[in-house]
């Protein structure tokens, strides 16, 4: 072979060499094109479920109940009433038939792996169109409260069913 044969094929390999670069450059751009456009619409969707999220909590924190230590005081309170030591408080759970609330009394229980024998249920306070009165539940025994208030203070499990339940001893 000759040298001019040679440069002239070394000559085409570059130009081959060179378009199949502009090919994988306009790869390159399509591909970061693509990234692009991706990547705006994550942005979008989180957006989205931020403002979603935001209206959630607002309305959860409006309608649904919460879980509240109890009131651990050193203080005596005003009026010692018999019985009071196994009281429990439910503050949230909407306004219904008195069958509803035991079903989702019931629910809550179950949740919170107890199952206590409940001597009354009612719901206590005046009637108010704002927020639902707190259902005062009144169990037979000291020990089933004090294992179901132990139990709620790990809201993560009552979020799940309830979204923001409260309840609370009453001494």
């Amino acid at each position: 072979m000759s040298a001019e044969k040679l440069e002239k094929q070394l000559c085409e390999c570059k130009e081959e060499l060179d378009r199949h670069r502009l090919s994988v450059i306009e790869l390159q751009q399509t591909v970061i094109e693509a990234q692009k456009q991706q990547l705006s619409a994550v942005s979008t969707s989180v957006q989205k479920v931020k403002a979603y999220s935001s209206v959630l909590a607002q309305n959860c924190a409006a309608t649904s109940p919460k879980v509240v230590k109890p009131l651990t005081s050193h203080h005596p309170t005003p009026v010692q009433q018999p019985g009071r030591e196994k009281n429990l408080i439910v503050f949230g759970l909407q306004e219904t038939t008195d069958r509803v609330a035991k079903t989702t009394l019931d629910e809550l229980f179950e949740e919170l792996q107890e199952k206590p024998k409940m001597t009354t249920i009612e719901r206590i306070g005046e009637r108010n169109e704002k927020r639902p009165r707190p259902l005062l539940v009144s169990l037979e025994r000291r020990a089933t409260l004090l294992a179901l208030l132990k139990k709620s203070t790990k809201p993560q499990r009552l979020q799940t069913v309830f979204g923001c339940l409260s309840i609370s001893g009453s001494n």
